[in-house]
């Protein structure tokens, strides 16, 4: 870190800047990683992924050609199962109660439009004294 009091777009006043090449050190401590005086590792050079498509009946195609059936094997076996849910099935509805629920029903104008309750008259109805022509 250095006190920086002009960086060429301005004064910055001695305000504290770190510079992307003393950002980290070089004698840091890397985590998860061996030093470069460690020998090669077991799977240093291994090759996780061959190519199929070359080299076909060596050990490494063999091998690739092993983990792709293991792969393709293990999603097969991870796959879910479509079979029908049991549960109860409602009881079929009366005559009664489909057409309760006809009438709460909005008809299209294709089938008549006729929804809603054909209700009686009641004691607030009162007769007509005339009836007005049609046109």
């Amino acid at each position: 870190m250095y006190f920086r009091n002009d960086g060429g777009i301005g004064f910055g006043g001695g305000t504290a800047v770190l510079s992307l090449d003393n950002m980290i050190s070089t004698n840091a401590v890397t985590f998860g990683r061996a030093a470069s005086s460690h020998k090669a590792g077991r799977f240093e050079n291994f090759d996780f992924t061959p190519d199929l498509g070359a080299e076909i009946g060596t050990r490494a195609w063999w091998r690739g050609l092993a983990t792709c059936t293991a792969l393709c094997a293990t999603s097969w076996m991870l796959a879910p199962t479509f079979h029908p849910l049991s549960g109860s099935v409602p009881a079929p509805m009366t005559l009664a109660a489909f057409d309760e629920t006809r009438a709460q029903s909005i008809a299209p104008l294709a089938w008549g439009g006729d929804s809603g309750r054909k209700m009686g008259a009641t004691d607030a109805v009162q007769a007509l004294t005339g009836t007005p022509e049609r046109p």
